[in-house]
């Protein structure tokens, strides 16, 4: 299955579709601005759901069918989809660099993320048809590619960054706790307001929008793919 997506990766980020020039250069900024404009919205999505909590009127962000549901998967297909356009950019780097465990984990991230953007995104448009009894087939593509493929992936990639040393080690060690943390998270939910969101929500926003910063500083035509940033 990992070779499959590694095929698909390549063929995304191919040398046509980002070859070694200004315009490839353009084609990671932009990656990189949406892997950090993913992180915030999805922190803010979720800060809702606090919010929402606080106040006592999550259950309408919970009912199938109404606005309050739409607009809570919408948010979170916003903020998913972006990350998974800037793990195409970073997919670019990992690639690169020739390390196979690394290329199998930034493969489960990218494969985790598009499937966790194709649930919510599911769910959401069913949601605004008034179809909102169809939301569990988008819950059912969305979580597991969320808590299984996306966590492991990440795991597998910061053990190959920690190893490689291709970005900085905080990418690497936050990439580590991504997967353990959003466990976590899940898990506390009913103990308090914050907590939650600061474990699921922490280290991968955190490690995301320093991705984001490491590929709007990469430039295609002069960036070796063995070479270490501070």
């Amino acid at each position: 299955m990992v070779l499959s997506v590694e095929s698909l990766i390549t063929m995304a980020i191919n040398v046509q579709s980002f070859g070694l020039n200004d315009r490839s250069t353009a084609r990671i900024h932009r990656a990189g601005t949406a892997a950090i404009a993913g992180a915030i919205a999805l922190a803010l999505s979720l800060l809702g759901h606090d919010a929402a909590r606080v106040m006592g009127i999550d259950g309408n962000i919970d009912t199938p069918g109404t606005l309050g549901f739409f607009l809570s998967y919408a948010t979170l297909t916003v903020g998913w989809g972006l990350l998974f356009v800037g793990s195409l950019g970073f997919a670019w780097m990992a690639f690169r660099s020739g390390d196979r465990l690394l290329k199998a984990g930034v493969s489960l991230v990218s494969l985790g993320l598009g499937g966790t953007t194709l649930g919510f995104g599911f769910a959401a448009l069913v949601g605004l048809v008034g179809r909102g009894d169809l939301a569990m087939i988008g819950e059912l593509i969305g979580a597991p590619s969320m808590m299984l493929v996306f966590t492991i992936g990440s795991l597998v990639t910061g053990v190959a960054l920690v190893r490689s040393k291709i970005v900085s080690r905080t990418i690497a060690w936050l990439m580590v706790a991504t997967g353990p943390a959003m466990l976590l998270g899940a898990l506390v939910v009913p103990v308090g307001i914050g907590l939650d969101l600061l474990l699921f929500a922490g280290p991968l926003c955190a490690a995301w929008i320093l991705i984001g910063r490491e590929l709007l500083a990469t430039n295609t035509t002069t960036t070796e793919p063995d070479a270490v940033t501070a």
